[in-house]
């Protein structure tokens, strides 16, 4: 039982370089696909012979500051919103239909962070960054994932937005206290999070809904990013709710000793992580069977031909999201070789 280390590091790469057909329809999620490709490599890179994600870095970085827009609002999902359709040439003005999104401003953050871009404060406008941010806070406290250039936010809801508002937020401060000209209301954001906080310790995406692990980590994780303590005694339920994700299969099928994201579900490799890492904002990683998870990811739903790791044994080919994911999981049950990571940023230390 071991980790194809330089198989992973190919698969990676190939996914930085090309990608098969099928993944045209994922055009406008190409940010979360380098995001995830590049945290992989450089989780990876303790078992590296040369120091690939740095290969033309310059270039990469380049082309991750194309998809800021014209007003420094925030970041486009992909360069085919460049479509300047009602613009003059050169305006500072984006077309309506090319307007900020969350996700893909927190991806470019979280990759320019990782490459160590010295010149990303010089380059963007923090304030007005975070003054999109703050428009697409809701009247709950929630975030919704866009800004239209009506200035009314649209789109999904629920504590993934929560998270990736935090983390832009703590990522544009440097990790100090948030000077923002525009900020959001943190209160409410709390009061919201804690709404959607089940009776059987789990959150969902919105109050009264199903609890699930990776909102569940979402969420936790906001609370991490705004300063909250996170006492273990004060989250019990929380804790039972996440060790009981890990499946205890009788049969010794496929499923054993992998994690599901809610009750009577299969194993997925991606809620390792997210059931684990919520385990890991209290510390409490240790109350799970570490020897059951690292077999289930390694042999499993390791592709042992293309590198990568795949959702379950069921699917055959690999895909960058679970991949790092699973490396992330294998990172905090301490694999050798695997840099450590930061779970409130969700880049390696």
């Amino acid at each position: 039982m071991s980790l194809d280390a330089s198989k992973h590091v190919k698969y990676f790469q190939l996914c930085l370089d090309m990608l098969p057909s099928r993944f045209e329809e994922e055009d406008s999620n190409k940010l979360a696909i380098v995001y995830f490709s590049l945290l992989g490599l450089l989780l990876l890179r303790g078992k590296q012979s040369e120091d690939i994600v740095n290969i033309n870095r310059e270039e990469k970085i380049e082309w991750i500051y194309k998809h800021y827009l014209p007003d420094k609002s925030g970041f486009r999902g992909s360069l085919l919103y460049d479509l300047q359709l009602n613009q003059p040439k050169d305006s500072t003005n984006s077309d309506e239909y090319d307007v900020p999104n969350m996700a893909a401003t927190l991806f470019s953050l979280q990759i320019l962070y990782m490459f160590k871009d010295k010149r990303i404060m010089d380059r963007l406008d923090k304030n007005r960054i975070m003054s999109f941010v703050s428009q697409c806070q809701t009247e709950d406290g929630s975030f919704k994932s866009c800004l239209g250039r009506d200035g009314i936010a649209f789109g999904d809801s629920d504590l993934r937005h929560c998270m990736i508002a935090c983390t832009i937020r703590r990522i544009l401060s440097g990790g100090e206290t948030p000077t923002f000209q525009d900020d959001i209301n943190v209160e409410k954001l709390k009061d919201h999070i804690m709404q959607c906080l089940s009776y059987n310790g789990g959150l969902g995406g919105s109050p009264n809904e199903e609890s699930h692990a990776g909102l569940t980590f979402c969420g936790l994780a906001s609370l991490k990013l705004l300063g909250a303590e996170l006492n273990p005694n004060e989250w019990r339920n929380t804790i039972r709710w996440l060790c009981h994700r890990q499946i205890q299969s009788q049969s010794g099928d496929d499923n054993n000793g992998g994690f599901n994201g809610r009750e009577n579900k299969s194993a997925d490799t991606c809620y390792s992580f997210w059931a684990i890492g919520s385990l890991k904002l209290f510390n409490m990683e240790h109350l799970i069977d570490q020897k059951q998870i690292k077999q289930y990811l390694i042999t499993v739903t390791q592709n042992k031909f293309m590198g990568g790791f795949t959702k379950t044994s069921e699917v055959k080919i690999s895909d960058p999201l679970h991949s790092s994911l699973a490396l992330c999981t294998l990172s905090i049950l301490g694999i050798p070789g695997l840099a450590q990571l930061d779970l409130v940023t969700m880049t390696p230390l």
